[in-house]
C-alpha cells in the first residue's frame, strides 16, 4: 500500500479503484507530501480535491478493473508531473513562500484533471482497452432534446497526447449549432491532424468555440491548430468547462497552447486564467541549432502578423528562458491583441424615406448584433434590436418569449410594449418595440443597453450587449428632442 500513497488524494484514488472504501474528504491530519500541505493551506483547494474525489469515485463505478488499474497508474504519473510543475515535489513541509507561491498552480491543476475525469464520466461509454484509449471517439446515443442534454463526445489516447472534448448543442433551435470544445493535455506531434479528423468526423461547425487548458508543448501544432482555429472561425478562452452549467472554471494556456490560442477569430481570458508565454526550445541539439532558431522565429513572427497580434509580443516571448514563463497581465493582453472580444459597437445617424434614424451595429464571438432608434408618424421613439438567429427553426417568435431591455443595470421588461413584434429576418430575430418616453429618455443617457430573450429559464439568455458610446448619446438626445417637437 506504501507504494500507491503518493499524497492523500493519490492514496484515495488508489484504494476506491482496489475496492477499498472510498475515501469521503481530503484528510489534513494525514498529510504526507509537500503538496498536501499547501492543499491543507487553502480551504479552496481542499473543496478541490474532495470534488476530484468525488468525480474518481463515481468515474470508477463504470471503469471494468483493468481501466481502473491503468487510471490509477496515470494518477499516479500526473501527480509526480504536476506537483514538479508547481514546485512542490517530494516529502514534508515546504517554506511559507513556496507554499503562497504554488497554491494557483495546485488549483489550476486540480480543476484540469477534474474536468478531465469528469469527462471521461460523462461520455456514454466509458473508454476502456482498445476502444476510446486506442483514439476511438464516443458518441452520446442520438441527438439533444429539450429534455436530454447528451454528454460530451471525446477523444483521447493518453495523457501524453491533446484530448478533444466536444459538446454538441443541447438545444441548436435555441442557442444555435455551435459546439463547445475543450481541449486539454500537452500539445503532441499529429494533434492538428487529429483535431481536424475530430471536427470532420463529427459535423462541428464553423463559429464554434474552443476552450483550452494545457502546459503546451509542440510549437509547430500550436501554429498549425491555430491556423485551424482562425480557418474555421472559431473563438478561443482558455479554462476549465463546467459540468453544472455552462460556465467555465480558471485555467491556463502556456508556451504552444498560447500560440494556438491566438489563431481564434474571438479570443477571451477570463478572470482568473493565465496566459503564458516563453523562448521555444528544441528537443534535440544539433549543429544548425542558430539557423533552425531563426527559421523558427521567422515562422512564427509571421504567424502573429498572420493572426492580427501586435508584434510586441514576440520580444516578449523570448524574454524567458524554456524553463520559465511570462503570464501577461490584463493590460499587456489588451497591449499586445491577445485578446479580442469583438469590434467595438459604430453608432451612425442614417436615414431611409421615413426619416433619419440611429444605429448602433457590432460584430462579437455571439455574432453581429444592431440597436435602431427612429421617431414615427406618432412622434414617439421606435426601437428595434437585431440579432443573428439560429437556423430557420428557430421558433422562439412562436413560443414569445420573456422579451428584456435592460439599460444599464435597470432591467424592463418590453414584450407588452406597444407595437411588440418579434420576428425573423433573413439571419436575424429582430424584435420591435415602441418605447415609452421615459424609456427613450433612459436610452439616451445609458452607457450599455442589452436586449435578451430568455426561452427557457433566466440562467441564460440570447441576445446581445453593446456600449452606447457618448457620441452615440448625443445622437440618442438629439433624435428624442426632435422627435417631441
Amino acid at each position: 500500500m506504501r507504494a500507491l500513497r503518493l499524497s492523500v488524494v493519490a492514496f484515495g484514488l488508489a484504494t476506491a479503484a482496489m475496492g477499498v472504501s472510498e475515501s469521503k474528504a481530503f484528510d489534513c491530519s494525514k498529510a504526507y507530501l509537500a503538496v498536501d500541505h499547501v492543499i491543507c493551506s487553502d480551504t479552496n483547494l481542499v473543496e478541490s480535491v474532495d470534488r476530484l474525489q468525488s468525480v474518481w469515485n463515481v468515474l470508477r463505478k463504470s471503469l471494468d478493473e483493468d481501466r481502473r488499474k491503468t487510471l490509477t497508474a496515470e494518477q499516479k504519473q500526473w501527480i509526480a508531473d504536476y506537483t514538479r510543475m508547481c514546485g512542490v515535489p517530494g516529502r514534508g513541509v515546504p517554506p511559507a513562500d513556496v507554499i503562497a507561491r504554488s497554491r494557483s498552480c495546485v488549483g489550476e491543476n486540480l480543476a484540469a484533471r477534474t474536468a478531465y475525469l469528469d469527462g471521461l464520466g460523462h461520455s456514454t461509454s466509458a473508454p476502456a482497452s482498445g476502444g476510446a484509449a486506442s483514439g476511438e471517439v464516443n458518441r452520446p446515443a442520438g441527438p439533444p432534446t429539450a429534455s436530454s442534454k447528451p454528454g460530451p463526445i471525446i477523444e483521447h489516447i493518453d495523457d501524453d497526447h491533446l484530448t478533444f472534448m466536444g459538446e454538441p448543442p443541447w438545444l441548436p433551435q435555441v442557442t444555435g449549432t455551435a459546439w463547445r470544445i475543450q481541449l486539454f493535455g500537452p500539445f503532441d506531434k499529429g494533434a492538428s491532424r487529429r483535431f481536424s479528423a475530430f471536427l470532420e468526423a463529427n459535423n462541428v461547425p464553423d463559429g464554434s468555440s474552443v476552450i483550452l487548458n494545457s502546459p503546451g508543448g509542440n510549437l509547430a501544432e500550436g501554429i498549425a491548430l491555430g491556423r485551424e482555429f482562425r480557418k474555421r472561425g472559431f473563438s478561443t478562452t482558455i479554462g476549465v468547462r463546467r459540468t453544472t452549467d455552462s460556465g467555465i472554471d480558471p485555467g491556463y494556456c502556456y508556451s504552444a497552447c498560447a500560440t494556438a490560442f491566438l489563431g481564434g477569430k474571438f479570443r477571451s481570458v477570463p478572470s482568473g486564467s493565465k496566459y503564458g508565454v516563453h523562448r521555444f526550445a528544441f528537443s534535440r541539439t544539433t549543429g544548425q541549432d542558430s539557423d533552425a532558431a531563426q527559421m523558427v522565429s521567422a515562422l512564427l513572427v509571421s504567424y502573429l502578423g498572420e493572426m492580427g497580434i501586435d508584434s510586441g509580443l514576440f520580444p516578449v516571448m523570448t524574454r524567458a528562458s524554456s524553463s520559465d514563463m511570462v503570464v501577461l497581465s490584463p493590460s499587456d493582453l489588451e497591449r499586445y491583441r491577445v485578446v479580442h472580444s469583438g469590434t467595438d459597437p459604430k453608432w451612425t445617424i442614417e436615414s431611409l424615406d421615413f426619416g433619419l434614424y440611429v444605429k448602433g451595429q457590432q460584430e462579437t464571438w455571439n455574432g453581429a448584433s444592431k440597436a435602431i432608434f427612429f421617431c414615427n408618424e406618432d412622434k414617439e421613439i421606435n426601437f428595434t434590436a437585431m440579432f443573428m438567429g439560429a437556423d430557420e427553426s428557430f421558433a422562439l417568435a412562436a413560443r414569445n418569449p420573456p422579451q428584456t431591455l435592460t439599460l444599464d443595470q435597470t432591467p424592463i421588461a418590453v414584450k407588452g410594449f406597444k407595437g411588440a413584434l418579434l420576428e425573423r429576418r433573413g439571419e436575424y430575430v429582430a424584435g420591435h418595440y415602441v418605447l415609452p418616453a421615459n424609456v427613450a429618455a433612459m436610452a439616451a443617457s445609458s452607457n450599455m443597453i442589452r436586449y435578451a430573450l430568455q426561452p427557457l429559464n433566466p440562467d441564460f439568455y440570447y441576445g446581445y450587449e453593446m456600449k452606447i458610446t457618448a457620441e452615440a448619446r448625443k445622437m440618442l438626445k438629439g433624435l428624442v428632442a426632435s422627435c417631441q417637437k
